[in-house]
């Protein structure tokens, strides 16, 4: 899941429910049942994918602010997940991925193509192939052309810099400092080799995709850390774990919102039991 925010009108609060065999009911709005325990939070995040656990970090940092966050997978805890090379089996078996497909492909024979999307705390992160790719300059001024006013390349490049620690600086475009760690590829002959020859076709040698212009032929950086996959639960929210103004709820999925008054003040969901 993603990371739908819900700023509740009321403090939210979650509220245990019984529980039949592994599976237990519970709310997260702003009436508790009678007799059931609850927390007040002011922010419920649905779904702590990519952009959820970087919400609950942001929030979190304010001591205010009481957050909870909600994802359907499981704590994503895994050496597959982990170990770089584990993506080949975790992006194309359920477990770790919703597992979703398309409609039959007419041009493959009427075969459905394998849609992965992450399931679990980091989300899509957590099964990705890792490539830190942000995207062509003028892709952005094109949105910002378009009138989407602080869209453009040099607007959101402070945020992209924000967010990084490079592992060597290649240019302006990067930075250090930031959660998410982006390392090198190292480098390789045979890899070393399709640069070169790539060079002889007239394709010149990039040392990073990164700075604004991707015409050329050169290695990837990647979300990793000494070896590791830098997901954004990694980076983002397990650094914000030990806050006790953040409460982490995995393996809860949500049924409905909870609607009075015509105003959203909290969620259903049904938790899976360890």
């Amino acid at each position: 899941m993603g990371g739908d925010i819900l700023p509740c009108a009321a403090k939210a609060r979650y509220s245990g429910g019984q529980t039949k065999g592994r599976i237990a009911h519970a709310a997260i709005s702003a009436e508790p049942q009678q007799g059931q325990a609850h927390v007040e939070a002011d922010f419920v995040i649905i779904g702590g994918g990519s952009a959820g656990c970087v919400l609950a970090n942001r929030l979190s940092a304010d001591p205010r602010n009481q957050v909870i966050l909600v994802e359907a997978g499981g704590k994503g805890q895994s050496f597959l997940l982990s170990m770089p090379a584990g993506f080949g089996v975790t992006a194309n078996a359920p477990g770790h991925s919703w597992h979703y497909s398309g409609p039959p492909e007419p041009a493959i024979n009427g075969r459905q193509m394998l849609l992965p999307r992450g399931k679990g705390l980091g989300g899509s992160s957590l099964i990705n192939g890792m490539l830190y790719l942000r995207g062509h300059r003028q892709d952005y001024d094109g949105w910002r052309d378009l009138g989407n006013e602080s869209w453009g390349y040099d607007d959101v490049l402070p945020f992209f810099q924000r967010a990084m620690h490079a592992e060597h600086v290649h240019g302006e475009a990067d930075a250090r400092g930031g959660p998410l760690w982006i390392s090198d590829v190292p480098h390789d002959p045979l890899s070393d080799a399709f640069v070169a020859s790539a060079a002889l076709c007239g394709i010149e040698p990039v040392s990073d995709f990164n700075q604004g212009n991707h015409r050329g032929a050169g290695y990837f950086r990647m979300n990793t850390r000494n070896g590791v996959r830098m997901s954004t639960a990694r980076a983002y929210l397990q650094p914000a774990r030990s806050r006790p103004n953040l409460r982490v709820m995995s393996s809860a999925q949500v049924l409905r919102l909870l609607i009075e008054g015509g105003r959203v003040t909290g969620v259903e969901v049904v938790v899976e039991k360890p």
